[in-house]
């Protein structure tokens, strides 16, 4: 975590760490994060809107903001170590908050600030709110210090699309002379500069386009029986058939927007651990195939994404860019679909086995 020193008449002295838990409660945590939201967004603006807040299952959470992408912070705050069952608190918080509509945030933000979730918002960020999208959320544990289990769960809730990060704060100096210290130890806070002019409309426009690619695919899906499952975010929709093992979206064909909020790219990305020998099995079968245009790669430690277009986004949801993607994903699932259905049916996957 480093050290701090000050320096009084040209003589350093160390600032020595304090303890929080000897002279604070975990409610002075709160009030902290409530007037200085930044403490759990690395020094970015976060629009807070209160603390406390009581879920439909009676529990309260800690503190609540939204940042400049609109998204919904769900913190969760601890005094001293993180104990066991931590993380099944913030499960319980981000299914509330999951259910949010923009008008109970309207609500949240005119008992925080007076003035609806529009006009607070706009009055931090310059911009207007994006209402063009379903309200997302991210996860945050602040805490002095994280226990191996909340790690490891926190680690697998990441791996499986749910955004999380650890925060770890430290204490320095004494009576009213202090300074408060963070570190993300686990996961990322997403960057949120220049939101107004790079996401706010392409955001909307990729909805749009979304919405249209869903609507083709259910049609298709529904001439052909052949039954597809959706999973529609901020900036990407994911499809996949309903019979394919592990729906927690760790294979699937997408279509999604670029992080500079620009471009589209169409593809199918998998877990090559938890699905082994899938990467051997689709690298052999790219042989055989015929695509349009040439694939490419886009690697993670623990992801593999194939990808065959990569084009702008369109301005409208209908016209030939948006027929260029969809004949894209088209083309995609006809090539792929009988090489992943195969490797489905001769594979026992661990955790589906009946």
């Amino acid at each position: 975590m480093g050290h701090f020193f000050k320096i009084l008449s040209d003589r350093p002295q160390v600032i020595k760490s304090e303890n929080f838990g000897n002279a604070h409660k975990e409610d002075d945590l709160q009030q902290w994060v409530d007037i200085c939201p930044e403490i759990i967004n690395e020094g970015k603006p976060l629009l807070s809107l209160g603390r406390e807040i009581t879920t439909q299952y009676g529990h309260y959470i800690d503190n609540m903001c939204i940042d400049a992408m609109g998204t919904v912070v769900i913190a969760e705050l601890k005094r001293g170590r993180t104990v066991r069952g931590v993380t099944s608190q913030l499960l319980d918080y981000a299914i509330y908050a999951k259910g949010l509509s923009h008008a109970a945030l309207d609500k949240l933000a005119i008992k925080k600030h007076g003035k609806t979730m529009g006009d607070a918002f706009r009055d931090l960020f310059g911009f207007d709110f994006p209402v063009a999208h379903n309200v997302e959320h991210r996860l945050i544990i602040l805490a002095e210090d994280f226990d191996a289990r909340t790690i490891e769960h926190c680690q697998y809730l990441q791996e499986h699309g749910t955004p999380v990060a650890c925060i770890k704060f430290s204490l320095y100096g004494r009576n009213n002379e202090k300074t408060l210290q963070t570190e993300t130890v686990l996961g990322e806070i997403p960057k949120q500069e220049n939101i107004a002019q790079s996401t706010t409309v392409p955001l909307h426009r990729f909805k749009l386009l979304a919405d249209e690619i869903e609507k083709r695919t259910l049609k298709l899906s529904n001439n052909s029986n052949d039954l597809l499952s959706f999973n529609k975010a901020k900036m990407s929709l994911n499809l996949a058939p309903q019979w394919w093992p592990n729906t927690n979206w760790s294979r699937a064909f997408f279509v999604q927007q670029s992080s500079d909020a620009t471009m589209v790219t169409v593809g199918f990305w998998y877990h090559i651990i938890m699905y082994e020998n899938l990467d051997e099995v689709i690298h052999d079968a790219l042989v055989n195939l015929n695509f349009t245009k040439p694939v490419t790669w886009q690697n993670t430690p623990k992801y593999k994404s194939l990808i065959t277009y990569h084009g702008a986004l369109p301005e409208t949801e209908t016209g030939t860019a948006v027929d260029a993607i969809w004949d894209a994903l088209l083309e995609l699932i006809e090539n792929m679909r009988p090489v992943v259905d195969k490797y489905f049916s001769d594979t026992e996957i661990e955790g589906d086995k009946s």
